[in-house]
C-alpha cells in the first residue's frame, strides 16, 4: 500500500490556492491581481507551505491514485467535503 500523502497534500494545496483566487478575483480580473495573489501567498507561510507541498510530490500522485482503496478514497472525499463551506462562503462574498 502506497498511501495518499502526496495526493492529499495536492488536494489541500489546490483548494487553498483556489480560495485565494476567489478572494482576489471576486471583483473581476485586473492586472494587479496576479501580483496581489503572489504577495498574499508569500506573506502567509502556512499557505505557502501547503502550496509547496502540493507541488513537491506531484509526480507520485498517479501511483497513489492507482493504488487507492476505499478508505483512502473516503478520506480524500472528506478532505474535499471540508472545503465546501469555504467555497460557498467565498462564492457568496463575490
Amino acid at each position: 500500500m502506497i498511501g495518499i500523502k502526496e495526493t492529499k497534500e495536492a488536494l489541500i494545496g489546490m483548494n487553498e490556492f483556489t480560495l485565494l483566487l476567489f478572494k482576489h478575483l471576486a471583483d473581476g480580473f485586473d492586472l494587479t491581481d496576479p501580483l496581489d495573489v503572489w504577495d498574499e501567498l508569500k506573506s502567509k507561510p502556512e499557505l505557502m507551505k501547503k502550496f509547496k507541498a502540493a507541488i513537491d510530490g506531484y509526480g507520485k500522485i498517479p501511483a497513489e491514485v492507482a493504488d487507492l482503496d476505499f478508505e483512502e478514497g473516503m478520506e480524500l472525499g472528506n478532505v474535499q467535503l471540508s472545503y465546501v463551506p469555504k467555497f460557498v462562503s467565498a462564492w457568496q462574498k463575490s
